[in-house]
């Protein structure tokens, strides 16, 4: 082998530097190289690193650098060079003109038709613009050269059908094929906007001719819109625009001013603007805008009067409400919504009923509880009877307790006589009549509905389930004849196979109620074994629609299969689980279902002993169990978790089940441990068990104040708690109610559901999802707020205002509130 000699080692340090990308290292050692002799390997290696660099500069836009690094890779290279089209654009970049026709004359008719489409695309609008000499440097064979003669010819002519004509003849894969689009764009524009806008599409971004494309579609753009893609030109692009589209020279000034002030648009910027550009916007425009920014702008009061004359009585109290509002000083601000009110009693006009109406309203909406709230809204339908949503917000209310659905029924009685054909109001209706147990009034509503909506899939449901419970009714009261018609009705729909099978069990129920109990009781076994493949499941389901029919749960039970000694297994416990929640989703069977468990509970509780770890299963029967409450068998299947003392979720499911829901209930060791599970939820980010344990702990602390100060429940600086920050302004009551409303929706509600509902208008849904992974309070605002929705109750935060307090990033909007 040859010793390896000086300059041996020092090519192969050159190589290693180039390859790893080091091109200025390697040009040091090349050059180095060439001094000590001339090697035409060097010289190409050379050439490459500075054609390398060269790119590297155009990228970061340092384009004299670019054009110097690739002219010393010229030296170093024999022609064709390398990347010459890429060294031309530069040249064109750096407005280098002398230069540069100098070099386009080196171009052969083979690069600038087929190697450098880009380049010829470039040069073509650069010689019909800025640069026409250019065309005596190109190649006069070329049929880039034939077709900018054809370009230049039909851009003579007078009219666009002319000109698009003549550009017609050239092929597609020619220099100029994007031009040739824009003339096309431009002659469609008046008659069709949305063809036009399809061939401007076509121009891809980096076509030259792209710029003058997006300028082409803005010019199709109008009133805010159009304001919006203006304020993002430059000065000059927005003059030109301004005088192709026929803007007036006021409207341009003003284009202007607003994007001067862009970063400081406050509201005395914008009242000063409409003063100033009134003639623009007409008198009545610009006194109605400054007077809605006068609440926001109080300075403004002065300049105000002096354009427009001194406000009336009932502008000013009106101002005062507003100012007061935004300073969250409702009770101010309510008093001088009333004088407004009574000035519009005493000197009415043709809208003054509408006026106090919405007045009411806006009332309501600032209302701490949702009593006064419902109060205003009732007496806003004094003076504007026939509003929607005003009736909805009451049915809503009265529809959350018990004591007050005599009320409820009142007003869903009113709202229909108006509104007899809105679907809203009729689901609410419907919503009614299950927690009533009326099912004929159940199917009656469904039946309105799918008159509407005959594809409605709830209202379907709705009807099947109504004649099946409106039958179990009848059967429990004697009355079979009656209820075989409403089974009848039941089997005429289409309801799936298992609802089939549902209408069948009830069949065998009527069968052995009221005719021949041997062919009742062999048909139920029959209907069961093809429901379920386990015995718990089907005697579960006969205990539960024999004290639903008023049948004997013994005698039914004994047409089945022993359940003593049977296993289930996974798919089975799911089932059975299944099965509790269809039964439980109706009010009034809490009893009679934990009653049916106690039938089946020991062989469930064998069968949880034996399962595999599955904790998605367990959580989800933790969840029934706790919602039917049956505290003994959720215990039971908490201790069956693994590592159950470990998660904070079973800790709490454990602990909810020793004081069998009630938190007046819990010793302070258990609220200690409940404490201590909330911070490591906290700390492990786990926002199911934080959802379920916090509002737990609150209805503890509510009943025994005393006992706070002796436990670590709370810590030093709670007044900090960010969830305290955001909702301090909402009373216990309500509080209460919505931790309630939070327990129940985080079991349906995932962190992922959550940002894909509130995704229509916030912010981007990973940003929202990270936001909340990283900050689980934010979590628990939102919660709040979709609990609020839900109970028809106003906390007075958004979810803008949610956003911004845990500094979530939203998307930038710029909204110019001044027409055109």
């Amino acid at each position: 082998m040859m010793p390896m000699t000086a300059d041996n080692t020092l090519q192969q340090k050159a190589r290693t530097e180039a390859n790893a990308g080091h091109y200025q290292e390697a040009i040091a050692l090349y050059k180095k190289l060439l001094q000590q002799g001339d090697n035409e390997d060097c010289h190409r290696q050379l050439a490459h690193c500075y054609l390398q660099r060269a790119k590297s500069f155009a990228g970061r836009e340092m384009i004299r650098e670019a054009l110097v690094l690739w002219e010393n890779h010229a030296r170093h290279s024999p022609p064709p060079y390398q990347a010459f089209d890429r060294y031309l654009l530069w040249l064109i970049l750096s407005n280098n003109q002398t230069k540069l026709q100098q070099r386009v004359k080196q171009l052969t008719a083979q690069q600038l038709d087929r190697d450098y489409p880009e380049l010829a695309a470039v040069l073509g609008l650069l010689i019909l613009t800025r640069l026409p000499r250019l065309q005596q440097a190109l190649p006069e064979d070329s049929v880039f050269t034939s077709h900018l003669n054809r370009v230049q010819l039909a851009l003579q002519a007078r009219d666009l059908d002319g000109m698009l004509e003549a550009l017609q003849q050239l092929p597609y894969r020619s220099a100029f094929r994007d031009l040739r689009s824009l003339v096309k764009a431009c002659k469609t524009a008046s008659h069709s906007p949305a063809e036009a806008r399809s061939l401007l599409n076509r121009i891809p971004p980096h076509s030259p001719y792209a710029n003058s494309a997006k300028l082409l579609q803005i010019c199709g753009y109008h009133g805010a819109v159009l304001a919006r893609q203006l304020a993002n030109l430059d000065s000059h692009r927005r003059q030109l625009l301004g005088d192709v589209i026929g803007l007036k020279s006021e409207q341009l000034k003003l284009l202007d001013a607003l994007c001067k002030q862009a970063d400081k648009l406050n509201d005395k910027a914008k009242f000063t603007l409409a003063l100033q550009f009134q003639s623009l916007f007409g008198a009545e425009l610009t006194q109605r805008y400054c007077l809605a920014m006068l609440p926001r702008y109080p300075a403004g009061l002065k300049p105000y009067q002096k354009h427009f004359g001194t406000i009336d009585d009932y502008q000013h109290h009106r101002l005062k409400a507003l100012t007061y509002e935004r300073e969250h000083r409702h009770q101010a601000a309510e008093s001088h919504w009333r004088n407004c009110i009574d000035l519009l009693r005493h000197n009415p006009d043709g809208n003054s009923d509408l006026k106090i109406a919405l007045i009411l309203r806006h009332m309501a909406e600032n209302q701490e509880g949702p009593e006064l709230a419902s109060q205003l809204r009732m007496e806003s339908l004094e003076y504007d009877p026939n509003d929607r949503n005003c009736l909805l917000e009451i049915v809503r209310y009265y529809g959350q307790s018990k004591e007050t659905a005599d009320r409820q029924k009142a007003w869903l009685t009113k709202a229909l006589a108006k509104f007899p054909e809105d679907i809203e109001l009729l689901t609410l209706a419907i919503e009614a009549a299950i927690h009533h147990k009326a099912y004929k009034k159940t199917v009656h509503y469904a039946n309105r509905i799918l008159q509407i909506d005959p594809l409605n899939r709830f209202a379907q449901q709705t009807l099947l389930n109504g004649h099946l419970n409106h039958a179990r009714k009848l059967l429990k009261n004697n009355k079979y004849s009656l209820a075989d018609q409403e089974i009848r009705q039941a089997e005429a729909l289409k309801g799936g196979k298992s609802k089939t099978l549902e209408t069948q069990l009830l069949r065998a129920l009527l069968c052995f109620a009221d005719g021949d109990q041997t062919q009742g009781l062999q048909l139920l076994a029959e209907t069961l074994t093809k429901l379920h493949s386990d015995p718990v499941n089907m005697h579960f389901q006969v205990v539960v629609e024999a004290q639903l029919c008023g049948l004997p749960m013994a005698t039914l039970s004994q047409a089945l299969p022993t359940a003593k000694d049977y296993r289930l297994s996974a798919k089975e416990l799911s089932r059975l689980n299944q099965q509790l929640r269809q039964y439980g989703a109706l009010p009034g069977r809490r009893t009679l279902l934990c009653k049916a468990l106690e039938k089946i509970k020991e062989p469930v509780k064998k069968s949880l002993t034996q399962l595999d770890a599955n904790e998605d299963l367990l959580l989800s029967l933790c969840q029934t169990l706790e919602t039917i409450g049956h505290f003994e068998l959720l215990r039971f299947c908490s201790e069956c978790a693994p590592e159950p003392s470990a998660n904070p979720i079973w800790v709490y499911y454990q602990i909810f089940a020793d004081s069998q829901g009630d938190p007046t209930r819990c010793d302070a060791m258990q609220a200690h441990r409940l404490t201590v599970n909330l911070d490591k939820a906290k700390a492990e980010k786990n926002l199911r068990a934080r959802a379920l344990i916090e509002p737990y702990l609150n209805r503890y602390h509510l009943a025994y104040p005393e006992l706070e100060p002796m436990l670590d429940v709370y810590d030093q600086h709670r007044s900090a708690d960010s969830i305290e920050q955001l909702f301090a302004q909402v009373p216990d009551e309500v509080l209460a109610q919505i931790n309630k409303k939070m327990a129940t929706l985080f079991k349906k509600i995932s962190p992922e559901r959550l940002v894909s509902d509130l995704n229509q208008s916030t912010t981007d849904s990973d940003t929202l999802l990270s936001a909340i992974m990283n900050e689980p309070n934010l979590f628990t605002a939102l919660l709040m707020l979709r609990a609020a929705d839900e109970l028809g109750v106003d906390l007075g935060v958004s979810v803008e205002r949610v956003l911004s307090f845990f500094e979530v990033a939203q998307p930038p909007s710029r909204s110019f509130r001044f027409p055109f």
